[in-house]
């Protein structure tokens, strides 16, 4: 032990010759028994990414954080600065050390003070006790500055006064073999480090801590006390773009900013970073899918089949049967044939996230080859596929509108089919009979994992999720901290919306230390390397055994970056390699997490029993109204009432697009938000209100069967296909069926709704409007309804009662017409009567004289003793005799006298009759 010490006082001499040779402008010498540094080269790892375990990179990039010690012109303080001296760790490794290693930390002293301070020192410390709890890791990283620190290992002083409102940077560097661990391979775990400032008279003025993790194990062989490597899943969000209410994508100026930052082809926005990150293998992603719809330049015409469950059922571009990858074809076509293609022979084809050379010009171009490099990493990464627009989950429970979150998923489903993604679904819909075929492309892809807001679930958000096929939804731990290692839980759902039973929820639960921590390490503005360093020792703490699950399976830690993420594409490359490429982790999908639905090892009672988590910490932004939302989702109700309805169905397309779009997530707090939404309901309602029953008078029925006239009015530019139907509020009326029709665009046409009277009286006919699909169509009309059966009784007793009238009248006409003729009087010939001499009638024809003999001489033919009477017929002719009282003037007027009856009748056959003497 002496002689480590004094061996240790020897490098601090020689580095404090060091410093003064850099005070002096000249280059720093190489500490005695120190590594030296190897030049500066990058070793791609597989990934394409930094190999975070090559020690040359890591002093690299400690030379970019932290420049040469005692460099002449000292950095001004930052704008938070403490007002006193203050010393801040600016770089660390965050790879395993080994004895061959060189510990370099890289440190910044900050003069707060309105004075120059001289004399200050700053010393590395390491902490030789192993740590092997998270709880000792969480002690060492927040103890207070005057806590023990360990032991002294290397000093480094400021040979030149600090001047007021500046900052040094220092790199303090030691052989890992000099640190004084111990050298058998069961030691290795995590150890504190700490750096301190001190004054010329040794005291301390300002502290800071980090970790590192001391490894001895050969590259391959089994690490001790490791029985199975810690399962790490980390999601990244692919999310965050509030979509545009009116057109349901995201515009596209904005798009363009969120992938390239203002700076054409550059990557530099939130999505284009985050790609670059997702790319990383192992990870997860969280992907709304309104982006692929968004970047995709041939999503103008909204006319997917997204109307009813099971409308993407079958055949969708990239599966077996469809056209082969139409969708992947088209983003090519838009990027300029770039896309998602093989680098030519010697070409080396850049890592997916890295900038287009052939897009800097074109905004456009730039976004469709972004959408082109997700869609070629997505099928090596496991992508739990959000509702279109990101439904804002709780939002949409609380106002109890789980159509909303349905039509979502449905529209979702649509995007991912056009974009080629489609794989193994889980089926994520109970009304979807035939969930797609699964394919190569997208194997990966789910939809039966849901992400709430800030992992806040609650019963009615379980409810709805459970209810809509979800298996698994990715939850904040309770009260926040860790996961003990127990990254799934089985959650009682409950009941679902519709009352039926629901069984258990996995509950993927967020490591909250880990994901905080990640978000140190990469964000923007932060870059802490202290939190990628602690990472490391995280994982290594829960492979240790320090945290397992209760089941006996290996540890689990899931770790789930925020939506819309600043980050830094380069700290969280090395942050995630802290945590995925660690000898003792091993990348997992979300899913696949120890007991969760898609690990392939879990068994009977796998996992362990958990609750759901209230509230995250701090307070949330509000959410979405629920009147709104309810508006919203009677819109929606409407559109699929109008379903087969429209001949052309691409406005009510639309129209579903927008208000799935009205609940994303993104529009809380956005103040714009609920006029959109009323807006998008209004436009529902126009079209809803083109179709409709104009109001009738009142109906009198007057027989068993009748029909009843119904006015349908089609103010619409197209044809409409709609039932009327009827039904009854009296059973006096009867509906005999129900009528459809066809109505041409804006016009108007009548329909007779046939009835059935069984009773007199008053009643009233519902008729409403319908979808061939049965779908309601506005509000019902009430038509008043008389029955008056009686009346068609009563006219058939009048007719009948006129007809006897008609009748008797006749009978007593004859009658009197017979009185009126005398005693013994025949009927009256209907032959005319001719007068004496006088020829046949006009148009009569003479009838031929039958021979009776020889001809005669004048007169023959006439009996020589009588002679006729003027008026009278010759006798022997044909022609009657004239009645005398045909004449009114001969007529005789004798009343009471009986007439003198002639013998045989002699009068009606008009033959002569001889005078009496």
């Amino acid at each position: 032990m002496a002689e480590a010490r004094r061996g240790r006082a020897a490098v601090a001499l020689v580095a404090l010759a060091a410093g003064a040779a850099g005070a002096l402008g000249w280059a720093p010498a190489a500490r005695a028994g120190a590594v030296p540094t190897p030049p500066p080269t990058q070793q791609p790892g597989p990934s394409g990414t930094q190999d975070p375990g090559a020690q040359d990179i890591e002093a690299q990039d400690l030379e970019e954080q932290a420049p040469a010690p005692q460099r002449p012109a000292d950095a001004p303080a930052a704008a938070d600065a403490p007002d006193a001296v203050d010393v801040d760790i600016t770089a660390l490794t965050s790879a395993p050390l080994r004895p061959d290693d060189v510990l370099a930390v890289g440190v910044r002293v900050t003069n707060g003070t309105d004075e120059p301070v001289e004399g200050l020192t700053a010393e590395l410390r390491l902490q030789p006790d192993l740590l092997r709890t998270r709880d000792a890791l969480g002690a060492w990283s927040g103890a207070p500055d005057d806590a023990a620190a360990g032991e002294v290992l290397l000093g480094e002083p400021l040979l030149q006064p600090l001047p007021p409102g500046r900052a040094r940077d220092l790199v303090l560097r030691l052989p890992a073999d000099e640190l004084g661990l111990p050298g058998d391979d069961a030691s290795w775990g995590p150890r504190g480090v700490a750096v301190d400032v001190v004054d010329a008279r040794g005291s301390r003025l300002s502290a800071d801590r980090g970790l590192v993790v001391w490894y001895l194990v050969a590259d391959g062989a089994a690490v001790p006390d490791v029985d199975d490597p810690a399962r790490v899943g980390v999601v990244v969000p692919l999310t965050g773009a509030a979509p545009d209410v009116g057109t349901a994508l995201v515009p596209d100026a904005e798009m363009a900013d969120l992938v390239d930052g203002g700076s054409e082809g550059s990557r530099g926005g939130v999505l284009g970073r985050l790609l670059e990150v997702a790319a990383v293998p192992g990870t997860t992603w969280a992907l709304d899918p309104l982006l692929l719809d968004s970047s995709d330049p041939g999503t103008a015409d909204p006319s997917a089949d997204e109307a009813s469950d099971g409308a993407d059922d079958g055949a969708v571009p990239g599966q077996p049967g469809a056209d082969g990858d139409a969708a992947d074809d088209a983003a090519d076509d838009a990027a300029g044939g770039a896309a998602a293609t093989a680098p030519p022979d010697g070409a080396t084809a850049p890592p997916a996230g890295a900038p287009r050379a052939d897009t800097a010009a074109d905004p456009t171009a730039g976004v469709a080859a972004w959408r082109a490099d997700l869609l070629a990493a997505a099928p090596d990464h496991e992508v739990l596929a959000l509702p279109r627009g990101d439904v804002d989950l709780l939002s949409v429970a609380a106002a109890e509108q789980p159509s909303l979150w349905a039509a979502g998923l449905r529209q979702g489903r649509a995007s991912l089919a056009r974009a080629g993604l489609v794989g193994s679904l889980q089926q994520t819909d109970p009304q979807q009979e035939d969930p797609p075929a699964g394919g190569e492309a997208g194997a990966g892809v789910r939809t039966d994992v849901v992400w709430p807001a800030r992992g806040e679930l609650g019963e009615r958000g379980a409810a709805l999720a459970a209810g809509r096929g979800a298996v698994a939804a990715l939850l904040a731990p309770p009260g926040g901290g860790t996961s003990d290692g127990a990254a799934a839980v089985h959650l009682d759902a409950g009941a679902t919306a519709d009352g039926g039973e629901q069984g258990a929820l996995t509950g993927l639960v967020e490591d909250a230390d880990l994901t905080t921590l990640l978000e140190r390490a990469a964000t923007r503005g932060e870059d802490d390397p202290r939190a990628a360093a602690r990472l490391l020792a995280e994982t290594a703490v829960l492979a240790r055994g320090g945290a397992r699950d209760r089941s006996g399976g290996p540890a689990g830690a899931l770790v789930v970056a925020p939506r819309g993420w600043d980050v830094d594409p380069g700290a969280a490359t090395r942050a995630l390699g802290a945590l995925l490429d660690a000898p003792w982790t091993r990348a997992a999908p979300a899913t696949g997490l120890p007991g969760g639905p898609g690990d392939a090892d879990a068994g009977a009672g796998s996992g362990r029993e958990g609750a759901l988590p209230d509230r995250a910490d701090g307070a949330p932004p509000p959410p979405l109204d629920p009147g709104v939302l309810t508006a919203v989702a009677g819109a929606l109700a409407t559109t699929d009432a109008l379903d087969g309805t429209l001949t052309d169905g691409a406005p009510l397309t639309a129209a579903r697009r927008s208000l799935v779009a009205a609940a994303a997530l993104a529009h809380r707090g956005d103040d714009g938000w609920a006029a959109a939404a009323g807006a998008a309901a209004d436009e529902v309602a126009t079209l809803s209100g083109g179709v409709q029953l104009l109001q009738g008078g009142t109906v009198t029925v007057v027989g068993s069967q009748a029909s009843v006239p119904v006015t349908v009015a089609n103010d619409l530019g197209q044809d409409v296909r709609v039932v009327v139907a009827a039904a009854s509020s009296s059973p006096r009326v009867r509906v005999r069926q129900d009528v459809a029709t066809t109505v041409a665009a804006a016009s108007r046409t009548q329909v007779l709704v046939p009835v059935e009277a069984v009773g007199g009286g008053d009643a009233r006919l519902l008729l409403q409007l319908r979808s061939p699909d049965g779908g309601v169509l506005g509000p019902q009309v009430a038509v008043p309804v008389r029955v008056r059966l009686e009346w068609a009784e009563w006219g058939t007793a009048g007719v009948a009662a006129l007809g006897g009238l008609v009748l008797l009248a006749g009978l007593v006409r004859s009658v009197r017409r017979v009185r009126r003729r005398p005693p013994g009087e025949g009927p009256r010939s209907s032959e005319p009567v001719v007068a004496a001499g006088a020829g046949p009638p006009p148009g009569a024809t003479a009838e031929p004289r039958a021979a009776a003999g020889p001809p005669a001489g004048p007169g023959a033919g006439t009996p020589p003793s009588r002679t006729s009477p003027p008026g009278r017929p010759p006798p022997g002719s044909d022609t009657p005799e004239p009645h005398p009282h045909d004449d009114p003037q001969t007529r005789p007027r004798r009343p009471g006298a009986p007439p003198a009856r002639r013998a045989g009748g002699a009068a009606r056959t008009g033959a002569p009759v001889e005078e009496s003497p």
